[in-house]
């Protein structure tokens, strides 16, 4: 077993020649990252590494070994093979090491994966997907967090983890338990989308759901030169009644998928659906109405959907929408006090709740993974029919007439994961969303039925100019504004001869752009052109963790991942404190 290698030193593992070598801190060794071996035990701590701040802004210390993590229910979006996703960072981690196996070191678990790209902000402050190289947990045995921002939006983390904050003009590492009230923290302004061909796949997609529900389903009509080709390979008395009735079973016809144009799936005695269908606008108004006003029945016998009395234009959307997308009639109820929807199709029940994903009821129903990929007037076009069911737009003069007018769209929802999609959807639309939830006590109906104790969540958007253009007010004329927190940084003390009010926190991008270029500070300017927005801390409390493990993401180059309610930008630690140091 050899010394410690000398920086700047070439090593590789003496065993099998590998040159992915790992520094673990915590037992003073180096060991291949492929096949195990400790090549030395007598590693030294390498020493200080100033790229965190202190409570007291002095420069701090992160070389020290040090396990930091989020908790396992915090949110963190994944994208892989352009398909992105919601996930709860403890399901993503668990389910690679699971799948992957993992590397210990101490008392911390580390899988490298492939393929998966996570949100993160570069060297530029410019907001995009990033690759993965690892994810990590380990127990959890030191005390958990949770930091909420101005907006609302929070994220659990132990002590020792780091967010962002700004100091001295440039975006740093700042450790949670140093954080206070009135502090900093950086979060995006607006989200990457991917914006991928808006085409679905139905017969693909169906073909991967379990056994049970895609039995008895039926693609039709089939090309002649396919049942040819069949009875080759099965015999014609195998295929000779399906040949009579020009269908296949769905597990067969997924062999001949590229052969099928024009093809539908079907049920005995229910619609067809199209095997491919277009994700326009129409189909995303529709979901956004499911996702707010629909449900799907429990045995996926229909799709309905409950309105208002008031709402009589929504509903004759809806009806539209069935009839000329799927060619599906549905039984509708117009009743004094409700309108009731109802689609007998089973297929499209499991078109929307599983293939789609958007849930079958109000405690489970997600905004459309597929919503994150597609152009952004589908997205809006989602979010407006979402509203119109389900929120409200408000919209108020001011009362100085030579101001704008108090606007404000708000959703409600018993869903937190729900109330989160949005807000996402709402970043990749480039609109800043803030968070509310509010406790309902326990309260009996008039029937007489109790209703326990109920927790509602919800979405606010309030900044009139994007209300504006995105349709859900009227436009507005140029007039006087309070700044919206989005166009806003934090005010560099340094250059407070240049505003009126010395205690200013905030001073907005414009004003920030014309004294970095008459001063020449590029880091300024770079902060004010940046995709990022900066939210003051509003509480800091101990929390209860939901696992025995807390959770991290390595991206490398940005060294930051998006985590949390909402989303704040959290700094990947596993690298710069020791555990797992790259040779």
């Amino acid at each position: 077993m050899r010394g410690a290698p000398e920086a700047g030193e070439e090593v590789s593992c003496p065993k099998c020649g590998g040159t992915r070598l790992i520094r673990d801190y915590e037992h003073a060794e180096v060991i291949c990252g492929a096949c195990g071996y400790v090549i030395t035990d007598r590693l030294l701590d390498a020493g200080p590494d100033w790229r965190m701040m202190g409570r007291d802004k002095t420069k701090g210390r992160t070389g020290a070994p040090m396990t930091l993590s989020v908790d396992h229910s915090e949110p963190i979006l994944i994208e892989k093979d352009g398909r992105i996703q919601i996930l709860k960072i403890g399901e993503f981690v668990d389910s690679i090491i699971e799948e992957k196996g993992a590397q210990r070191i101490g008392n911390v678990e580390i899988a490298r994966i492939d393929g998966y790209r996570t949100i993160a902000f570069d060297e530029n402050y410019r907001v995009c997907f990033m690759p993965i190289s690892e994810v990590s947990r380990h127990e959890l045995f030191e005390p958990l967090y949770e930091v909420e921002l101005e907006t609302g939006r929070k994220i659990k983390v132990t002590g020792a983890h780091s967010l962002f904050t700004v100091k001295d003009e440039e975006v740093v590492p700042v450790q949670v338990d140093s954080l206070r009230p009135g502090d900093f923290i950086v979060v995006p302004r607006r989200l990457p989308s991917l914006e991928a061909a808006p085409r679905l796949n139905v017969l693909e997609e169906f073909g991967k759901l379990p056994a049970e529900l895609r039995r008895k389903i039926y693609v039709r009509p089939i090309p002649e030169e396919v049942f040819e080709e069949l009875a080759c390979k099965l015999g014609k008395r195998k295929v000779k009644n399906w040949k009579r009735r020009k269908t296949l079973p769905l597990w067969l016809a997924l062999e001949f998928d590229g052969r099928l144009a024009g093809s539908k799936l079907s049920i005995s005695g229910g619609w067809s659906i199209p095997s491919k269908i277009d994700v326009d606008r129409d189909l995303c108004r529709l979901l956004g109405y499911y996702v707010s006003e629909g449900h799907v029945r429990s045995d996926y016998s229909g799709v309905g959907f409950s309105f208002g009395p008031q709402e009589e234009e929504l509903a004759n959307d809806v009806i539209s929408i069935l009839e000329s997308k799927f060619g599906v009639t549905p039984t509708v109820q117009w009743g004094e006090r409700e309108i009731q929807i109802e689609a007998r199709s089973r297929l499209l029940a499991l078109l929307i709740g599983e293939v789609l994903r958007a849930g079958k009821h109000a405690a489970n129903k997600r905004v459309p993974p597929i919503m994150y990929s597609l152009p952004f007037e589908q997205k809006l076009e989602f979010l407006r029919a979402y509203v119109a069911g389900d929120g409200c737009i408000y919209s108020k003069p001011e009362e100085k007439p030579d101001w704008r007018p108090l606007t404000q769209v708000q959703t409600v929802s018993v869903n937190r994961e729900l109330t989160h999609d949005l807000m996402i959807l709402c970043l990749q639309l480039g609109v800043l969303p803030s968070y509310w939830e509010e406790e309902i006590q326990a309260r009996r109906m008039k029937t007489g039925q109790l209703i326990g104790p109920t927790r509602v969540t919800g979405m606010r958007l309030t900044n009139p100019d994007t209300l504006s253009k995105l349709g859900f007010v009227a436009p507005l004329q140029k007039r006087k504004r309070k700044g919206a927190l989005e166009d806003l940084i934090p005010a560099p003390e340094k250059y407070k001869r240049f505003w009126k009010s010395r205690a200013r926190k905030r001073i907005s991008r414009e004003l920030a752009l014309a004294i970095a270029r008459r001063v020449s500070d590029e880091k300024l300017q770079k902060l004010a052109e940046s995709e990022l927005a900066f939210l003051r801390v509003k509480k800091i409390r101990r929390v209860q963790p939901t696992s025995r493990y807390a959770y991290d993401l390595s991206v490398p180059g940005c060294e930051n991942f998006l985590c949390g309610l909402g989303g704040i930008f959290a700094h990947n630690s596993i690298h710069d404190k020791g555990l797992s140091t790259m040779i």
